[in-house]
């Protein structure tokens, strides 16, 4: 089974959740904020991921495929960006960023 959850609240947020695979689950947060975007993909199987945006103008992404691959990404504060890309098996990425302006990007795949 796929699992999705969404919760937005505020102003100009906006999210988008593809689930290719079984097993998946993505959640996407967004208390008292504005202007926040996410983008989740997982393509692989039995990932979980989860962003919680809390502030203005923050943009995240998720991409996972592979199998068993877990992402968190947590943005409190203007205008950060993270990035995680997972696309070999078993890996764990957590972004956390609180504050403005900041950037992060992580990249977990076969022969990185």
């Amino acid at each position: 089974d796929q699992t999705a959850s969404l919760f937005q609240k505020g102003d100009g947020n906006s999210s988008v959740i593809s689930q290719g695979t079984a097993g998946s689950a993505s959640v996407i947060s967004a208390s008292s904020s504005r202007d926040n975007e996410a983008l989740v993909s997982q393509g692989g199987d039995e990932g979980t991921s989860s962003v919680t945006q809390n502030g203005t103008g923050n943009f995240a992404t998720l991409d996972q495929g592979g199998l068993l691959n877990e992402s968190t990404i947590v943005q409190n504060g203007t205008s950060n960006v993270a990035s995680v890309t997972q696309g070999a098996s078993g890996n764990m990425a957590d972004i956390s960023q609180t504050g403005s302006g900041h950037s992060a990007t992580i990249l977990q795949s076969p022969g990185q």
